[in-house]
């Protein structure tokens, strides 16, 4: 995940003497803290931005993103609206079938869900969407951006946040746009390899034994982002003097890749998985101001700060989506458990420079799916729009990293059972050295004054997920806690002190819903006379038409195609075409029955010789 670039204005630090304020040393050489505002570019692409938004939200959009246009062009990487009815349909859904990222500012949640009820080509998730966000990001990918409104410190300068907006927006966005770059990248090796897992699940969808299971799980990638404005008082010298403060902005990302997987009632293992992939971020940056002094008149408060000292992260499962305590804190253990070999990863480490989230299991000849639910699944409800599924007869979840880490300890205190939880505790942090400039030595901990991520990997097993089951999935809920510390004296070593300040975001939100329907397979064997060839078969619901999946290539005479696994709960049609030699092709219909239903677990096969007809 990306960390949002440092800001530094005249606002950092304040005190009582306005025009004194003297964070820089005598010889600029030795000041030892961030250089002026100079925004990077985090997408390399160009993005439209609709009129009618904030001024200083586009200016820090033309600050972060290389290509910045006014107008609905097709080439477009990322398109930010007030709403989605504030551009064409037609443009909005070229944009969106072409995988790039729309965003909405202030989104309002009855609207997008009125829009896409009203638009069957949009297929997002809408339930996440509250009035915490300042930002919802999507893309056709399953991937999703939310960008909360900024927690602002009641006794922060008003005038001075008013002057500062557009680089605080800046701030805020920063990181998405990263995480968008980093999307925009692999959208050409995601599209290929989602394509293979596509043609293999259609032609080994009845027979495969073994698989990973994120090549045929449900799969959602979240990113949740929340920016803190803080205004700190690390010092008050009493009398008429003023605060010392310091100001800036901090942020605490998640990022979430979320697997999901059932296994049928009557197999080993039967129940809902849930693989996790985590990436927490604490991002300091902006309040590291290195170290200077502060003029009270004849005094000089000397100071070095703010840095990160501990980053506290969380994440466990609870059946409300709720912050209050009573529901954050329910007891899942009846049904929410880790695996074997599938408990949060890394383990504790200190004092090494690397670490390794790792986990592994696997399910042998467990009859398993996975799937994603259609636009009609609102809330988790689960609906008849579910078709094509992937199944497998056995599978596994494998993960091993290894990553860089320097002067941070990582503590793995899960805790309550089920919950994963992280304590990063950064070492070799500034400390007080009267022979030093401004008397303090800075060390050398980068991590603690900029960014620093936790990777995790889990899973959890729900044993009480059932068949066709019809419930609200769970909530996942997300805790993150910085602790930052700020040194200041002004006499002697006996006056040091340090001021310490915590910031902590709780976020509950719905996982994605597991797919748990029964289903079977479909096979269509060539069996027509006259040597025959068989080509666009098309495989429909019978009750809307809707258009499930279709195949272009040709199957021989003589030869047979799996055209997938369907629900068990629906009816379906097939049609396809039939040509000799290099004649003109012939439509047939499915006939020998009203409609086509399959059996769970079964393989359904239909002749093309007796059970279809021509088609006139």
């Amino acid at each position: 995940m990306f960390a949002a670039v440092l800001i530094c204005c005249g606002g950092g630090l304040t005190s009582c003497v306005v025009n004194d304020d003297n964070p820089v040393a005598d010889d600029p050489s030795e000041y030892e803290g961030p250089a002026e505002f100079d925004p990077t570019v985090w997408l390399s692409g160009k993005a439209y931005l609709a009129a009618g938004l904030d001024e200083n939200l586009m200016q820090a959009f033309e600050w972060g993103v290389s290509d910045v246009v006014g107008t609905p062009e097709a080439d477009v990487d990322f398109v930010m609206v007030d709403k989605l009815t504030d551009v064409s349909e037609d443009y909005l859904k070229e944009v969106y079938s072409n995988g790039k990222v729309i965003a909405v500012w202030n989104p309002d949640a009855a609207e997008l869900e009125a829009y896409k009820d009203s638009h069957d080509w949009l297929d997002v998730a809408t339930y996440n969407v509250d009035n915490s966000l300042m930002i919802f990001a999507f893309n056709n990918h399953d991937d999703y951006y939310y960008v909360k409104k900024p927690i602002v410190d009641e006794d922060f300068d008003p005038i001075l946040l008013q002057m500062m907006a557009a680089q605080y927006y800046y701030a805020y966005i920063s990181s998405m746009l990263g995480d968008v770059m980093e999307y925009i990248n692999g959208v050409e090796t995601y599209d290929k390899e989602d394509a293979a897992r596509f043609t293999a699940a259609a032609r080994k969808a009845a027979g495969e034994k073994t698989a990973k299971m994120e090549d045929f799980a449900g799969h959602t990638h979240e990113h949740v982002y929340q920016p803190f404005t803080v205004s700190h008082t690390f010092r008050q010298l009493g009398g008429n003097s003023d605060p010392d403060k310091i100001n800036g902005n901090l942020e605490l990302d998640t990022e979430y890749d979320i697997y999901t997987v059932h296994v049928y009632e009557g197999a080993a293992g039967a129940g809902d998985y849930y693989g996790m992939k985590m990436n927490a971020t604490v991002n300091s940056a902006d309040l590291w101001k290195g170290k200077g002094w502060n003029r009270h008149g004849l005094v000089l408060v000397r100071w070095c700060g703010a840095y990160t000292t501990d980053f506290w992260v969380e994440s466990h499962l609870a059946t409300k989506m709720s912050t209050l305590d009573a529901d954050w804190n329910e007891d899942t253990n009846d049904r929410i458990m880790f695996p074997a070999s599938g408990a949060p990863s890394p383990e504790t480490t200190r004092g090494e420079t690397s670490y390794e989230d790792k986990n592994g299991f696997s399910l042998n000849f467990s009859h398993s799916i996975g799937g994603k639910a259609g636009i009609n699944d609102k809330g988790g409800e689960l609906g008849a729009n579910i078709d094509l599924i992937n199944v497998k007869y056995g599978w596994e979840w494998t993960h091993s990293e290894k990553r860089n880490i320097k002067d941070v300890d990582i503590l793995n205190e899960r805790k309550n059972g089920n919950w994963a939880r992280w304590h990063l505790v950064f070492n070799n942090l500034p400390e007080w050295k009267f022979s030093e400039s401004r008397g303090f030595d800075v060390k050398n901990n980068q991590a603690s004054r900029s960014s620093q991520s936790i990777h995790g990997v889990w899973m959890w097993y729900d044993r009480n997920g059932k068949d066709n089951q019809s419930q609200k999935p769970y909530a996942i809920d997300t805790w993150l806690k910085a602790k930052l510390a700020v040194q200041s004296w002004w006499a002697t070593y006996s006056d040091l002190e340090t001021s310490t300040f915590e910031r902590e975001g709780k976020d509950s939100r719905w996982m994605p819903t597991v797919v748990n329907v029964t289903g079977g397979a479909i096979k269509l064997k060539n069996d027509l006379r006259n040597d025959s060839t068989i080509s666009d078969v098309v495989v429909s619901r019978a009750d809307n038409g809707k258009k499930v999946t279709e195949f272009r290539n040709t199957i021989p005479n003589g030869g047979e195609r799996v055209l997938g696994f369907f629900n068990s709960n629906n009816q379906y049609m097939v049609t396809f075409k039939a040509r000799k030699d290099n004649g003109n092709p012939r439509n047939y219909k499915y006939t020998l029955q009203p409609t086509l239903t399959v059996s769970h677990k079964d393989t359904t096969t239909v002749y093309a010789n007796s059970d279809f007809s021509l088609v006139q």
